[in-house]
């Protein structure tokens, strides 16, 4: 192939490239309840880490063209949220979901609870994971010998409440910790929630 002919495919392949129509992102920024929440939103090009996202509250960026971007979204009071987005052409929307932040009112957020029909209370633990966040905002505490235990994080959001006894997992649950929550029951004769 000479010279000539693989300069013409390689100017051909950049100017279809280059014609791909731009995309548009729109982006909803919501706590895990859905409830919605006004965020600060930037769109962080590839290498350049050039911000693209229009200024201003806006949800939506238009002639976004397709690539590699880090988008990231805050709010005072709660934990940004940022992930990586390959841009195609079209319409992109992402659901932000953010969780509160221990500095929201400058105290760590709780949930307690007790479990009934327990041969050893002593010997469990109660493990809340994340569903949305790193792993780090999981959280543990030890079972009281009167069934007992209080759950701190330093983030709302949902997370799978877990009791174990060693390594044998008796019960779990998805729970929703936020500022305010009601106490949990768990039954292990017949697993269930609700006031104690």
């Amino acid at each position: 192939m000479n010279l000539n002919r693989m300069r013409a495919i390689l100017i051909s392949a950049l100017l279809s490239f280059a014609s791909l129509p731009a995309a548009t992102i729109t982006v909803y920024p919501t706590l895990a309840t859905g409830a919605t929440v006004r965020a600060e939103i930037h769109l962080f090009e590839g290498e350049s880490k050039k911000d693209l996202w229009p200024s201003g509250s806006v949800l939506s960026a238009v002639d976004i063209p397709p690539g590699q971007y880090a988008l990231k979204v805050s709010s005072p009071g709660f934990r940004p949220f940022e992930r990586q987005l390959e841009v195609t052409t079209g319409r992109t929307e992402v659901r932000a979901v953010l969780s509160l932040s221990k500095e929201r009112d400058g105290t760590a957020l709780a949930i307690s609870g007790r479990i009934n029909a327990a041969p050893v209370p002593s010997r469990l633990w109660v493990l809340a994971f994340p569903l949305h966040g790193p792993p780090s905002d999981t959280t543990e505490c030890r079972v009281t010998p009167r069934g007992e235990f209080d759950l701190r994080t330093l983030n709302s959001g949902p997370y799978l409440l877990t009791v174990v006894d060693g390594r044998k997992v008796l019960a779990t649950m998805s729970i929703y910790i936020g500022m305010q929550n009601p106490p949990i029951l768990i039954d292990l004769a017949g697993t269930s929630t609700g006031p104690p």
